[in-house]
């Protein structure tokens, strides 16, 4: 995976992978793009982080796993410790925050041993005990997995 491209304001770039990962750790919700026909889509996911790859998981069929079936290529943003900072005029407010943008491929995962894996991150992800999953959960579920292929970095402070 290539951690970054060039950032044009680089003092506020993360530059650590371990701080990248940390913010994708610490996000709960993901904003995944995907686009096909020059039709964009973004929606927001719960999602799990580990080693380089995404998983979230969604219906078998729906105008999301389509277009990732169209069109593997994806995008994603999340945002992490945000806080609103008032000022005294409205142009003066802003906002602290530290985020990761990135792009990758998707894919439906097909194989049991990594569908039981990316619902393990993804549970894991939130603080869920991991029980197990029954055969009827796994047989309904889909799970997708991105794999990242360039993400960068920041934070307002």
């Amino acid at each position: 995976m290539t951690k970054s491209y060039k950032m044009r304001k680089s003092h506020r770039e993360l530059v650590e992978m371990a701080d990248v990962e940390a913010v994708l750790r610490s996000a709960r919700v993901l904003y995944l793009a995907m686009s096909v026909d020059d039709a964009p889509y973004v929606v927001p996911l719960n999602f799990g982080y580990v080693d380089g790859v995404i998983y979230f998981h969604c219906a078998r069929e729906g105008r999301k796993i389509d277009m990732i079936r169209a069109n593997e290529q994806v995008s994603f943003s999340v945002a992490a410790e945000v806080e609103l900072i008032e000022g005294e005029i409205p142009c003066k407010w802003t906002t602290r925050f530290k985020s990761v943008i990135g792009f990758g491929r998707a894919r439906v995962v097909e194989e049991r041993e990594e569908l039981v894996r990316g619902l393990d991150v993804l549970m894991a992800h939130h603080g869920a005990e991991l029980t197990g999953y029954s055969e009827k959960v796994l047989a309904k579920v889909c799970v997708v997995a991105i794999e990242i292929s360039l993400m960068t970095a920041k934070q307002l402070a």
